[in-house]
């Protein structure tokens, strides 16, 4: 296999030195740059080791620094593509032993990439110029990171079609400086491609038949590390284990495979958390959080949470069916019982809802239907009893940089459900409801993030009129008047 070349002609940089040991008054700077832009500049002084040093550092090592500075300049605006830079310089002293280094710096031409050439060879030279698309070079300033990322893209292409062994075998970038000109000439070798071999999940809570419908990876298809990591993260999102401990082993068949070992160790059956608490509209107020996380060999599972306040009381229960082969899809049927006092009024009130979860993507489907009961009873007011069969529909569809702490995206939620008064209800109605969140960055440190929600309500539809005064569930009023911007 051919010993990787690489080819760099430079010529000499035009230097005009000068020291000037002197004194002069007050500088107000260790180190001036002019004549350059603010990317050179930046890049310039990131080079400088000169710029490292204290105000009143010893001499001799200003010195020495200061000597290695055409150099370092040098090397600052070749990565950048200009090679042949004109310095002007100047170092000074005041009387309290502060130095000052001025740099007069014109960069030149900039360099162009006016022969672009790249080849593939091995077997699988034709699989890789199938897929690759070369970027528009020709004509574009030379870069020297750039030039270094194509390399790296390159050989990530050829790892993510299952080339493990491929290699830049050539790696010319010829520059003539006098002529501002540039040529690169890079040769991939592919070696031969592999190929996944079994893909083995050692864990003994969860049924294997289970299991493999997260597993998107079939013996002999193309390795593809993607493919691999994907695989552990929707493990991961299943939220039955607390470590993926991935291993894999290189067998020397003919094609060559890459089996898989993945050791999954199983979070706690039981989780429990207890909270406790003061606020100044609910007085002393207590939580227990009770989670079954693998209740059988089908992963389903149970969550229970009670809340106990002076003036609120609610416990919720659900229970999980695993559907489908994302790990947010699923089957839920969840119980539910809320009470609370406000002034004279007290509303209570029992829920049942069985739901379908589908996760498509960046999109989350939810089809549903609550019944609830409801009682309702002001001051001496005859008490006030209403039942409601609710179909429904919801969508949220999110985008975030980072799952954890995203600085930029967004999450939109928009659900629409309706009642009949002939069908298990005591009114009739539509209401929609739709939530947006959007996140900016404003600076490295700072996002921010706006909000907004609207929820129309359609009473008495059905029957082509509006009622005024209809009497619906406490919890549907006040998703009704939910402001437009929070």
């Amino acid at each position: 296999m051919a010993t990787p070349t690489q080819s760099l002609r430079l010529a000499g940089i035009s230097l005009i030195g000068l020291i000037c040991v002197g004194f002069s008054a007050n500088l107000s700077a260790k180190l001036k740059v002019t004549g350059l832009d603010s990317a050179q500049e930046k890049n310039v002084r990131a080079w400088l080791s000169l710029d490292k040093l204290a105000e009143k550092a010893d001499r001799r090592a200003v010195f020495r620094r200061y000597r290695m500075a055409d150099k370092e300049i040098g090397s600052a605006l070749q990565a950048l593509g200009y090679y042949s830079p004109k310095i002007k310089r100047q170092l000074k002293y005041d009387e309290d032993q502060s130095w000052l280094a001025q740099f007069d710096i014109k960069a030149g031409e900039r360099t162009t990439i006016q022969s672009f050439d790249i080849r593939f060879s091995g077997p699988g030279a034709a699989a890789i110029r199938e897929v690759y698309s070369a970027p528009a070079l020709l004509g574009e300033p030379l870069h020297h990171d750039r030039y270094r990322l194509l390399k790296e893209q390159l050989l990530n292409l050829a790892f993510s079609q299952g080339y493990l062994d491929a290699e830049i075998t050539t790696s010319k970038l010829v520059i003539d400086p006098p002529k501002a000109r540039a040529e690169i000439e890079l040769v991939l070798e592919t070696g031969m491609a592999f190929y996944f071999g079994d893909i083995d999940i050692q864990q003994n809570i969860l049924n294997k038949e289970f299991l493999d419908r997260y597993v998107q990876i079939q013996s002999g298809d193309a390795f593809n590390p993607d493919r691999l990591l994907d695989l552990q993260l929707r493990l991961s999102d299943l939220d039955y284990f607390s470590n993926l401990d991935v291993s894999t082993e290189r067998s020397d068949e003919d094609p060559p495979r890459i089996s898989v070992s993945i050791l999954a160790t199983p979070k706690p059956p039981q989780h429990y958390q207890f909270g406790f608490g003061y606020g100044t509209d609910t007085g002393p107020r207590a939580s227990l959080l009770t989670e079954f996380r693998h209740l059988n060999r089908n992963g389903h599972r149970l969550r229970s949470d009670l809340r106990i306040a002076e003036s609120q009381q609610s416990w919720s229960a659900r229970y999980l069916i695993p559907a489908g082969n994302e790990a947010g899809s699923n089957w839920s049927l969840k119980a539910a019982f809320s009470a609370e006092d406000f002034a004279d009024a007290r509303s209570e009130s029992w829920q049942w809802t069985l739901a379908r979860t589908r996760l498509s993507g960046a999109s989350l489907w939810q089809y549903y239907g609550t019944y609830e009961i409801e009682s309702f009873r002001l001051g001496d007011n005859p008490r006030k009893d209403t039942e409601l069969l609710m179909p429904g529909i919801s969508l949220t569809l999110r985008e975030a940089d980072n799952d954890l702490n995203p600085r930029k995206g967004f999450k939109v939620f928009a659900d629409m459900h309706a009642a009949h008064a002939d069908i298990a209800s005591s009114d009739s109605f539509i209401q929609g409801l739709l939530q947006a969140r959007y996140i900016h960055p404003l600076s490295n440190a700072v996002a921010c993030c706006y909000a907004g929600s609207w929820a129309p309500i359609l009473l008495g539809i059905f029957q082509n009129y509006l009622y005024r005064n209809a009497f619906l569930p406490v919890a549907i009023k006040a998703c009704a008047a939910m402001p437009t911007n929070p």
